[in-house]
């Protein structure tokens, strides 16, 4: 890669950084994986401040946001409060980890915001069937339009959590922040690979 390659890489890096579009599981920083299987999903917590974190979630067979928090509650150091209404089922209430958190107050002036990317088709809250959204690479996030229980994952499907405040109008706005690494940083890692590259044809 020439000098001119590399300044476009950079640019391309600080847009993509900048829009939050064109993501993949493999550009994301990974607090942990959990489960096993040929299909793969990610889960983004943003507990606000720029402390956003991403855990990686494998499986077979048939798997909800429930099952994906659940398993992320037993398997690794991310805290999962959550209860079972015996009329609305899983309900989520408060997440935690690195002394962060993202917390319902249960009396609704605080809640847990529920994102996604990608989808499998489903009837909305008017009757309306929505075709399902195969997302290849996170293209943005949409506010989830079921609760995790319901939600079924398949693979390259992306589930985020941020705080939201009632004082938003129950509508979240908050949108979750994919931890990547920095653009000058993914920059100067392309920088210390030509050098090398220099010196050994030298």
């Amino acid at each position: 890669m020439n000098k001119f390659g590399f300044a476009v890489s950079c640019v391309a890096l600080f847009a993509m950084a900048a829009t939050g579009f064109g993501y993949t599981f493999d550009d994301v920083v990974v607090e942990a994986e959990v489960g096993a299987g040929t299909k793969q999903a990610m889960l983004v917590i943003d507990f606000g401040g720029g402390n956003s974190y991403a855990w990686s979630y494998k499986w077979d067979g048939a798997a909800t946001g429930e099952d994906m928090l659940i398993d992320m509650n037993a398997g690794t150091e991310l805290e999962v409060d959550y209860h079972i209404d015996p009329t609305w089922g899983f309900g989520l209430d408060a997440l935690r980890y690195e002394g962060y958190e993202v917390v319902g107050d249960g009396w609704f002036t605080t809640f847990p915001g529920y994102w996604w990317a990608g989808h499998d088709e489903y009837v909305d809250f008017l009757g309306d069937t929505i075709p399902a959204w195969d997302n290849n690479g996170q293209d943005d996030w949409l506010v989830a339009q079921q609760g995790a229980g319901t939600r079924q994952l398949a693979d390259g499907y992306w589930d985020g959590w941020s705080q939201e405040y009632v004082a938003n109008g129950f509508d979240p706005v908050n949108t979750p922040q994919t931890p990547v690494p920095e653009p000058a940083t993914l920059c100067l890692l392309v920088a210390g690979g030509l050098a090398l590259l220099g010196r050994r044809r030298k």
